[in-house]
């Protein structure tokens, strides 16, 4: 994978946990317990999207290192299942299930990708060249898609961040 695409695609997965980061809660009466649940939930998922996305740039670097998205991003997945459960309030609840579809949304386009292995390419073969060029223009479309579901998050944690707040 080119070293820039590698670059964009570690900032995103930066920006997701960030993004986790900023739905933690704080906040009075019922709209305060329900921000507890979810922030005590938002840490561990926090914790374990951190981690994830080390060993997610780990395997991507490595050499013909394999990458299961989908189960790297499932603890994190589970987490905000569960935080979703837990959460009754009906606006704390309709702010983190906001934040938990954009997540979803998120994981489902990074899903999908797939790091060919380029170690064994005859670069002087234009059909090889061609392969690299079409990887690269989806790398370069998977990090738009991954860009504008990683502000749409953002902009999920930030309200429910405002909502527990003002709460």
């Amino acid at each position: 994978m080119e070293k820039k695409a590698l670059v964009r695609v570690g900032g995103l997965l930066a920006t997701v946990t960030l993004a986790l980061g900023m739905t933690a809660c704080s906040g009075g009466q019922s709209v305060a317990e329900a921000c507890k649940i979810a922030d005590d939930a938002m840490n561990d998922v926090t914790s374990e999207a951190q981690a994830n996305a080390n060993e997610l740039m780990q395997s991507m670097t490595e050499e013909g290192g394999e990458v299961d998205f989908a189960a790297a991003f499932e603890p994190v997945t589970a987490g905000l299942e569960k935080a979703q459960e837990e959460v009754t309030n009906e606006e704390v609840s309709a702010a983190l299930d906001k934040f938990a579809t954009e997540y979803q949304g998120f994981v489902e386009i990074i899903s999908g990708f797939e790091i060919p292995d380029m170690s064994n390419i005859d670069y002087s073969d234009p059909n090889a060249m061609a392969e690299i060029e079409a990887f690269q223009a989806e790398a370069q479309q998977l990090s738009t898609d991954m860009q504008e579901r990683a502000t749409s998050m953002t902009e999920a944690g930030k309200e429910m961040q405002e909502l527990c707040n003002a709460g």
